[in-house]
């Protein structure tokens, strides 16, 4: 005859059990494609909201892993493709100062412009036809 006791222990085992299946099935999925307080441009460059916000580059696990600062500030506006990120960004300590950014995710070169026009005239000279818009605000 099962106890109450044992009846108990099973409960908690179950409960257990579906936490932990939630957690790998739904959670760290999300986590590592940045659906969590993040948002993915591929190649491993993924936007944390959290603040301070910041893009990163996720660092190979042969490299001790963890990620590189790119951009930091939060991001207004973006268009991104295989190839490049575009960025319209406000900085995170002041307000008023935005920026305008390409990133270069093959060769890891990034570029910045305080200017519209210089940013617009650097992206038709290197044949980027990227435009920006609005960043999702979820």
């Amino acid at each position: 005859m099962i106890s109450e006791k044992h009846l108990f222990i099973g409960g908690i085992i179950l409960t257990l059990l579906f936490f932990l299946y939630a957690y790998l099935c739904i959670m760290l999925p999300l986590m590592s494609r940045g659906g969590i307080d993040g948002f993915d441009f591929g190649n491993d460059y993924v936007y944390i909201r959290s603040f301070p916000s910041c893009l990163v580059k996720k660092l190979p696990k042969t490299a001790g892993g963890g990620a590189s600062i790119i951009v930091e500030g939060l991001i207004l506006q973006y268009g991104f493709d295989e190839k490049h990120i575009i960025l319209l960004t406000q900085n995170n300590s002041i307000p008023k100062d935005s920026l305008y950014w390409v990133i270069n995710k093959q060769s890891e070169d990034t570029v910045s412009f305080k200017d519209k026009h210089v940013f617009i005239e650097y992206l038709k000279n290197a044949g980027i036809n990227l435009s920006l818009e609005d960043f999702p605000s979820y």
